[in-house]
């Protein structure tokens, strides 16, 4: 088999094998070397899978309140039969990494099964079952993505203490779960598993939920999903975790207090870090920066021009659709194409939550660059579309500088936020106004009125409330 490559891609996870679509877009010859399954974290331990479980969840709750909109006897008291909602989940997985097998196929991409060594400035070999195979690249793209990170104090067996990818293994509940972190991993798992009957203790050690976004969002998220029934205790330091008779025992530092927490398990879910060792990456020369990330430049070049590196594996946005369009980006540079900087504060951020959270625009407002702001609001309680569907917990935030009128942050709380924030963002990469949002005219009745409503209160034009 031919083994010189104008392009190799090491990983095969979102944003690998999009960076290997697009450079097989523009003619060049392909290679991608993936140690486990095509799609990465995202398809098959993450994103997807973690969705299928709230879906589920979404349909339980429906069920319940079914007599609110009318239908009676609709089905006697509904029990979840968790084996097949984690057989769905499978399946699910399963058809969309065969997506991902025959894109491979359709651009002529050869995946080779195996783990990645570099040996040299264009060279590296594949480690697999029965051989090593030496592959040669003009260009290699470093996409290895991230592993979950732990606690110092907190060992992980995988049985009683578990990361978010074990847990996605379990094919039973556990009755009582303690969640520590309450970053969005956490919050979806603690949101999905009380709908499915857990009962859910949250502990964070900031003094907010969601400390890398937006206060507002943390505080609006804790109080809708205290009042759901999870427990919640922010500004908690996890200091132990330990197995006592068939329960897990976590002590933690409360306002220079200790307490303790008891469950069954306990999903440590406080984000997750670069995967960089073990490749050859620091050996042949490529700079990581200090908290183990490849540095890279705007063109996600690292300190070798013929070596890029995208995703999890660099100090950016950890998103998946953050991954695909570094991917496509250095597909594009290495083809010597037109490129433009990505504008991460413009990328929407989603938590898949009860209710959902989506945020575009800088977390924190510039108040130096923008030292004169209004924030317009609009509650979901007063559109017509949220009524009918009996979703009225929520609401829309747009933040504008009033002296330009440009949008500089939207932030969504409700159902079918993380699908309407594609809306704010397009607006932000376009340096929308709010008035331009407000011209634009949206259907009705839609929950996308609430986006033009709360852009329109910003200058004091809503008309709807």
């Amino acid at each position: 088999m031919e083994t010189h490559y104008d392009v190799v891609v090491l990983g095969g996870g979102v944003g690998g094998y999009t960076a290997a679509i697009q450079a097989a877009k523009h003619h060049l010859k392909v290679a991608l070397v993936e140690a486990q399954l095509l799609g990465g974290v995202c398809l098959n331990q993450g994103c997807i899978p973690t969705k299928a479980y709230l879906k589920s969840a979404e349909v339980l709750r429906t069920i319940q309140k079914s007599a609110d909109f009318g239908l009676e006897d609709v089905t006697q008291t509904p029990t979840v039969a968790f084996q097949k909602v984690f057989e769905r989940k499978e399946a699910i997985v399963k058809r969309l990494r065969q997506g991902v097998t025959y894109l491979m196929q359709k651009n002529k991409i050869t995946v080779y099964p195996g783990y990645g060594q570099l040996i040299g400035p264009n060279a590296l070999t594949v480690k697999q079952a029965e051989q090593t195979v030496p592959l040669n690249f003009k260009t290699l793209i470093l996409a290895t993505g991230s592993t979950p990170k732990t606690l110092d104090k907190v060992v992980i067996d995988d049985q009683k203490i578990l990361t978010s990818e074990s847990m996605l293994q379990q094919t039973t509940l556990p009755k009582r779960l303690t969640i520590i972190g309450g970053g969005a991993i956490g919050l979806e798992w603690a949101s999905l598993l009380h709908d499915l009957g857990t009962e859910v203790q949250v502990l964070e050690y900031a003094d907010h939920l969601l400390g890398q976004e937006t206060a507002a969002a943390g505080q609006f998220l804790k109080q809708t999903l205290t009042k759901r029934g999870i427990k919640i205790q922010t500004a908690a330091s996890v200091t132990a975790a330990e197995l006592v008779d068939d329960q897990v025992q976590v002590t933690y530092l409360l306002d220079g207090q200790t307490k303790t927490v008891m469950s069954d398990q306990v999903l440590v879910a406080v984000g997750r870090q670069a995967q960089t060792s073990g490749m050859g990456l620091a050996e042949q020369g490529i700079l990581l920066q200090p908290n183990g990330t490849i540095a890279v430049d705007e063109n996600y070049q690292t300190n070798q021009s013929q070596i890029f590196a995208v995703g999890d594996c660099i100090d950016t946005l950890q998103l998946a659709h953050v991954a695909m369009a570094e991917g496509i980006h250095a597909a594009d540079f290495i083809a010597k194409q037109p490129v433009e900087p990505l504008d991460y504060a413009g990328v929407p951020r989603c938590i898949y939550t009860y209710p959902e959270v989506a945020v575009a625009g800088a977390s924190t407002i510039d108040q130096q660059q923008h030292p004169h702001t209004k924030v317009g609001t609009f509650p979901y309680s007063a559109n017509g579309k949220a009524i009918i569907e009996g979703e009225t917990t929520g609401q829309i935030q747009v933040t504008i500088d009033t002296d330009t009128d440009d949008v500089l942050q939207v932030l969504m709380i409700g159902t079918h936020a993380t699908d309407m924030i594609a809306e704010a963002s397009l607006g932000l990469y376009l340096n929308v106004s709010a008035a331009e949002i407000g011209a634009a005219v949206h259907p009705h009745p839609t929950l996308s009125e609430t986006v033009r409503q709360a852009a329109l209160a910003a200058k004091d034009w809503a008309t709807d409330i």
